[in-house]
């Protein structure tokens, strides 16, 4: 950011649209927060438009002053919380619910493991329906490594192996990653091929 804005001319105009609350940097840093905290001139929406039902709109202008209780009580007197304990049973119904209305639905998993498993679930509950064919073709999927900061993936961008790409790491230690970059280096232990599916 600190570049772009260094790259702009006297007469060029930019407009910066976010919320310190939610577009944080990230890597490191605030920018949304350090150009206001500098005087940077901000408009400020506080307005919620998008939640027709006053019932809804009132426990999100809960959240947005930052009563999350009072929210989260507020929404379960609406009906609108429903809590099941068991993982398996509450993926169900997760996915039969989805499967039943999909129109406008999202749903929101914090984890890659429970995303693939309800991604999974959602997809046969909808085969079952007779929504979505049965017919399957698997394709491979290369998935974001949004764990990494700058310097991973810096890091990760010097490693490579002949006659393959970068090697793209996954969360380990410094000791390991230095032990698999001496690997790579000298062509894995033992002389053999460095393979990085262990």
């Amino acid at each position: 950011m600190n570049e772009f804005f260094h790259r702009l001319h006297p007469s060029d105009r930019v407009l910066l649209v976010g919320d310190t609350r939610q577009h944080e940097a990230v890597d490191a840093g605030r920018p949304y927060k350090q150009l206001q905290d500098a005087g940077m001139q901000t408009a400020k929406l506080d307005e919620i438009l998008r939640q027709k039902d006053p019932t809804l709109k009132e426990a999100v202008e809960q959240l947005a002053r930052g009563d999350v209780r009072g929210a989260i009580a507020n929404l379960e007197q609406q009906g609108r919380v429903h809590e099941i304990v068991n993982p398996q049973e509450r993926f169900g119904a997760i996915a039969r619910e989805y499967a039943r209305s999909p129109e406008g639905t999202l749903v929101v998993s914090p984890d890659d493991k429970s995303r693939r498993e309800l991604n999974s679930l959602i997809h046969r509950e909808m085969q079952n329906r007779g929504d979505v064919s049965k017919d399957e073709h698997k394709l491979r999927v290369l998935e974001s490594r949004q764990e990494m900061t700058g310097a991973d993936r810096q890091w990760a961008a010097q490693i490579r192996y002949p006659g393959r790409g970068s090697l793209l790491a996954r969360k380990q230690s410094l000791e390991d990653r230095s032990r698999r970059i001496r690997a790579s280096q000298s062509g894995g232990p033992e002389g053999k091929p460095y393979n990085d599916r262990a």
